[in-house]
C-alpha cells in the first residue's frame, strides 16, 4: 500500500513526521502567542520544509534524482533518522523543567537603540574593508558588480562580519515598533542588509533576518500570525527563494534575463534546498559499510577552524565532509551538495549520534526558552531570543558543524554581547543611584 506515491517502507516514517510536525504546530497556536513561537514550533516547520514538503514533492513530480544520481532508495533511512531526530528534539524539550533565575531589569529603549545601531555599523564598516571599498557595488542586486575580498588572512572574517546586521536590524526594527522613533536609521541598515544578502546569493541570511524580524515583531505586539495570511506568506517566500535561486550570480546579484518562469516554477525551484534530505539519506545508507564513521572529527574540525589556513594549512577542517559527499556522488559532481544536520550526527556515531544531538539540541532550546519566559516583556529579551531561536534553520539544514559554529559567532553572538554590556550598564547606573 502507498500514501501519496510513497513507498510501504517510507510511508510509516513519512507519516510520522507530518503528524508530529502539524500537531506541534497546531498546538502551540492554540497555546497562545508565545508558545507559538518556540523552538519546538521553529523545530516543525523546518521540518516540514526540509522532510515533509520537499519529499512529498519530489515524490509527487517524480524529480527523485540529484546530481544525475537516483536518490529514492534513500528515502527511507532519510524519513526514519528525520523521525528518530523529531522525536530527540521534542522528548528532550519536553522532559527539562529547568527554571532560570534572572533578575529583571528595565531597558531603556534608547540605550537599546544605540547598542542596535553600533552593531550595525561595526558589521558594515568590517564588512567595506573586506570589499576594499567598493560596498557601493553590492547594495543593488539587480545591477551589481563582482567584489574581490580583501584583507589578507582575515578577509573571510571581515566577510562574514556582514552577518552583524542580521541582530542589529532586529534590535533597531524592535526598537522601532516599540517607540515609533529611529524609523530612517531601521530602514536604511535594513535596505543595506537585504541588497547585499540578495546579491551575495547565500539565502540563509535572508531567513535569519526576516525570520529573527517576524518573531521579534509578533512576541512585541502579542499577537500570533493569521493562519491563511501565514501559510500564504510561507509560500510565497518560498517562491521568492526560487527566484533568487534561478536568478542569482554569488557575488553579482541577480541576473533578471534568467528568469523566465512563473509563480509555480519559482515555487518548485524554492523546493530544490529541501534536496538535502536526499543526501541526509545517503549518508545514513552509506554509513558505515562504504563510508567509515568520523567519531569526535567535527569536532575537532570545529576548533581548528577559526585558524586561517595560511597559518595552519593542514587543518582540513573539511575533509571529512568532502570525503563523505564524494563517496556519494563524486569528486567533481559533488560541489555544492549538502546534508542534513542528522546526518552529520549519524556520520559521527550512527542511531545514537542523531538520538544524543536532538536530545541536547532539545536541551539547549528549552534553556533558552525558559530564560526568555523569565522576563518575556523585556525587549533586551526578545530581541536575544528572536535572533538565537531563528539560528534553529542554520543548525538544522548545515550538517556541518564548523560551519554552524562559526556563523553562531558572527550572526548571533553580537545580540549576547549587547545583552551583557546593557545589563552591565544597567548595573552601573543602578549603583551609582544608591550612592548618591
Amino acid at each position: 500500500m502507498t500514501i501519496f506515491g510513497f513507498t510501504d517502507a517510507e510511508t510509516i516514517p513519512f507519516l510520522g513526521i507530518t503528524a508530529m510536525v502539524l500537531f506541534i504546530i497546531a498546538s502551540n497556536y492554540f497555546k497562545g502567542y508565545k508558545e507559538f513561537w518556540s523552538p519546538l514550533t521553529l523545530t516543525a516547520v523546518i521540518f516540514f520544509y526540509y522532510c515533509v514538503l520537499g519529499p512529498y514533492q519530489a515524490v509527487a513530480t517524480g524529480k527523485t534524482s540529484d546530481r544525475l544520481l537516483n536518490m529514492r532508495p534513500f528515502y527511507p533511512e532519510a524519513l526514519w533518522g528525520g523521525l528518530v531526530f523529531l522525536l530527540a528534539v521534542t522528548i528532550s524539550f519536553q522532559l527539562f523543567k529547568g527554571r532560570q533565575r534572572t533578575i529583571p531589569i528595565r531597558v531603556p529603549d534608547d540605550v537599546l537603540f544605540r547598542f542596535g545601531r553600533w552593531v550595525c555599523v561595526i558589521g558594515f564598516g568590517f564588512f567595506t574593508i573586506s570589499t576594499g571599498g567598493r560596498v557601493a557595488s553590492l547594495i543593488n542586486p539587480l545591477d551589481a558588480d563582482a567584489v574581490a575580498q580583501s584583507g589578507g588572512t582575515i578577509s573571510n572574517y571581515l566577510g562574514l562580519s556582514l552577518n552583524f546586521l542580521i541582530p542589529g536590524c532586529t534590535i533597531l526594527f524592535l526598537c522601532y515598533i516599540r517607540t515609533r522613533k529611529n524609523l530612517l536609521w531601521f530602514v536604511v541598515f535594513f535596505v543595506v542588509a537585504l541588497g547585499i544578502f540578495i546579491t551575495l546569493g547565500f539565502r540563509y541570511r535572508l531567513v535569519l533576518l526576516l525570520g529573527s524580524m517576524a518573531i521579534s515583531y509578533y512576541l512585541t505586539v502579542g499577537r500570533r500570525p493569521n493562519i491563511l495570511i501565514g501559510s500564504i506568506t510561507f509560500f510565497l517566500f518560498i517562491a521568492a527563494m526560487g527566484i533568487i535561486s534561478e536568478g542569482r550570480q554569488y557575488g553579482r546579484g541577480i541576473e533578471t534575463d534568467r528568469l523566465q518562469g512563473d509563480t509555480e516554477s519559482y515555487f518548485q525551484s524554492g523546493l530544490n534546498e529541501s534536496r538535502i534530505f536526499q543526501t541526509t539519506g545517503a549518508v545514513i545508507s552509506l554509513v558505515p559499510d562504504k563510508i567509515p564513521y568520523v567519531g569526535i572529527q567535527p569536532i575537532i574540525s570545529t576548533i581548528l577552524f577559526p585558524i586561517p589556513s595560511a597559518i595552519y594549512k593542514e587543518k582540513k577542517s573539511a575533509e571529512y565532509l568532502f570525503t563523505t559527499l564524494d563517496a556519494i556522488y563524486g569528486r567533481e559532481a559533488s560541489v555544492g551538495s549538502a546534508f542534513l544536520n542528522y546526518g552529520e550526527y549519524y556520520l559521527a556515531f550512527g542511531w545514537f549520534g542523531i538520538i544524543m544531538g536532538g536530545m541536547l539540541i532539545g536541551y539547549v532550546f528549552k534553556r533558552l526558552w525558559t530564560w526568555y519566559l523569565s522576563d518575556y516583556n523585556n525587549p533586551l529579551h526578545v530581541a536575544v531570543y528572536a535572533v538565537t531561536v531563528s539560528y534553529l534553520y542554520v543548525i538544522i539544514s548545515r550538517g556541518y558543524l564548523p560551519q554552524v559554529v562559526m556563523l553562531f559567532f558572527f550572526s548571533v553572538a553580537p545580540v549576547f554581547v549587547v545583552h551583557r554590556l546593557i545589563r552591565r550598564q544597567v548595573a552601573i547606573r543602578k549603583s551609582r543611584a544608591h550612592a548618591s
